[in-house]
């Protein structure tokens, strides 16, 4: 799947290509860390990315005790919380 076709992709199919980014590589042995399964996430649009400014929320946001003013970290997307079940 291409960038532009993931812009316009349903959830499932973001989901399953982001999925398969990460078995594939895995499959090939490579070193596989959390930066590619960032940047594979922001790809798929499951993530995207906020900057901290005075007024940014961070509650929830892990590790945002490290995080600055003018820092770039990553928010879920939204469409992944409509999915979840009620609890």
């Amino acid at each position: 799947m291409t960038p532009d076709q993931l812009k316009t992709a349903t959830r499932e199919q973001r989901l399953a290509w982001f999925a398969l980014q990460v078995i594939r590589e895995s499959w090939d042995a490579t070193d596989v860390c959390g930066a590619d399964i960032q940047e594979w996430a922001a790809a798929a649009g499951l993530i995207y990315p906020d900057e901290v400014n005075e007024d940014t929320d961070l509650n929830g946001i892990e590790n945002a005790e490290h995080l600055e003013i003018g820092d770039t970290f990553y928010r879920e997307a939204r469409d992944l919380h409509e999915a979840q079940p009620s609890t």
